[in-house]
């Protein structure tokens, strides 16, 4: 089995149908239909930030340098 990291970013509260909890759900059934590990301390999340810079996402960044 491989394992996995997850990231789960969400902008703004309006995003009901995209909530962190949905996302993170429908993340760990791909991971487990697709026979991946995804341990928890490798799900990222970042509420409330803008996409658009990926050095203005704590976690992203966290992320990015685990896996290098």
């Amino acid at each position: 089995m491989k394992t996995a990291a997850a990231y789960i970013r969400v902008s703004t509260h309006m995003q009901e149908e995209l909530s962190p909890d949905a996302q993170k759900r429908l993340l760990l059934e791909y991971a487990k239909k697709n026979h991946m590990i995804l341990p928890k301390d490798f799900i990222y999340v970042d509420k409330g930030i803008s996409g658009k810079k990926a050095s203005k996402r704590p976690a992203f960044m966290e992320m990015i340098s685990r896996a290098k």
